[in-house]
């Protein structure tokens, strides 16, 4: 190869070649390091988030079960012999904290109509369920299965949406109901419109009445129902074996929000000689007994 005269061929430096050898090589591992470390910091914000979240959602479990501890206290003190709205476990205020707040709502389960009964040896409170049901279930867009009712028995009223003639009903019509064994009385204190009318046809033209009466005075037997207008001594016959002014099983049902998180809990609870005990709990289902009640807030 020719070269012009006074020039020398390049050489390339093996000083400067190493040396830049070693800097890419110390860019890259920097590079590396760099993307190393805000990996962990993403990890380290995403677990510092699940722990946050885990401890929201402990504390409202915390607040839910205490509250329930005390409603079941609250069961246990009152004495009188008939359930109102008046009672302390019945009108319970939402309750603020310092991270957000605590609800709660208590139903006597006799204010519902108890499907259990479709089932009942008794004929004439058997067609009277079966009826009621028929009937709260008017509109629905399934056919009811009475027969699939009778021979299973759900453990909740969630269950119900498993059975012919119950899936996809809304929340509000799935709450005229419940799963437990009531006595096949309806407390006349608590009871919704829709229910007296369905599970009480003679007194169908008088449920407004009934309402009215007891939002002024609970009734504190059922013989005080002869009070309300327009009650005759045959309606009130006809209903006697079928009402109470009493419960001995409870629906608890309690939400807690700590931090803009929500947790829910509820509790099926039972009255025994002045004792509270737990039948059923539950966490994080579906609200059925409280929302769209005619006499209920949601």
């Amino acid at each position: 190869m020719d070269y012009h005269r006074g020039e020398t061929p390049l050489k390339t430096n093996p000083e400067f070649k190493t040396k830049g050898s070693v800097l890419i090589a110390v860019l890259i591992v920097v590079a590396a390091s760099l993307s190393l470390l805000l990996l962990k910091n993403e990890k380290v914000v995403a677990q510092y988030d699940e722990v946050a979240s885990a401890h929201k959602i402990q504390q409202g479990y915390i607040y839910c079960n205490s509250v329930i501890k005390g409603i079941t206290r609250l069961l246990e003190d009152d004495k009188n012999t008939y359930d109102s709205s008046e009672e302390l476990w019945a009108a319970l205020p939402t309750i603020p904290t310092t991270e957000g707040y605590i609800s709660t709502v208590v139903v006597p389960l006799n204010s519902r109509v108890s499907i259990i009964e479709v089932s009942s040896r008794n004929e004439k409170l058997r067609r009277r369920t079966e009826d009621a049901v028929e009937r709260l279930l008017s509109d629905a867009s399934e056919e009811l299965d009475l027969e699939s009712l009778r021979n299973l028995r759900p453990y909740s009223i969630g269950e119900l949406r498993l059975l012919p003639g119950f899936s996809g009903l809304p929340r509000d019509l799935l709450g005229h109901f419940t799963v437990e064994d009531t006595g096949g009385r309806i407390n006349i204190n608590f009871a919704g419109e829709s229910v007296l009318a369905a599970f009480l046809p003679e007194v169908e033209p008088l449920t407004e009445a009934i309402i009215k009466y007891r939002e002024s005075e609970p009734f504190k037997d059922i013989s005080q129902i002869r009070k309300v207008p327009g009650m005759s001594d045959d309606v009130y016959l006809a209903i006697q074996p079928y009402i109470t002014v009493s419960s001995s099983l409870f629906y608890i049902f309690t939400e807690a929000e700590v931090g803009g998180t929500r947790t829910r809990a509820s509790a099926i609870v039972k009255k025994v000689s002045g004792k509270i005990k737990i039948l059923k709990y539950f966490e994080e289902t579906e609200e059925f007994y409280v929302g769209g009640q005619d006499n209920i807030p949601s």
